[in-house]
């Protein structure tokens, strides 16, 4: 359990370096939009990620599941980042 803590423990590094990053890259009078938008967008998905993810498992661990798969929400959260990452190289490239 304690090999885990310091990957996660890094993980929580990468909110705050992405927000300075996108700080940087609006003026000084649009800040306390973009704060406010990423703030709602966190807690969107607090809400509905939990939600999402545990009704996942349930579906395809339950004595009634079609398909035994234990992993199916690891598979939709990285389905989830791929789609993220083809939207931000989309706009990369635009």
């Amino acid at each position: 359990m304690l090999i885990f803590i310091i990957p996660s423990a890094l993980g929580g590094l990468a909110g705050p370096t992405i927000q300075g990053i996108m700080a940087g890259q609006v003026p000084a009078r649009e800040q306390g939009e973009l704060q406010g938008g990423l703030t709602s967008l966190v807690s969107v998905t607090t809400i509905i990620g939990p939600v999402m993810m545990t009704s996942l498992f349930y579906y395809f661990t339950n004595h009634g599941a079609s398909i035994y798969f234990p992993g199916a929400p690891f598979l939709a959260a990285s389905m989830l980042t791929i789609a993220a990452l083809f939207i931000v190289l989309k706009d990369l490239s635009d």
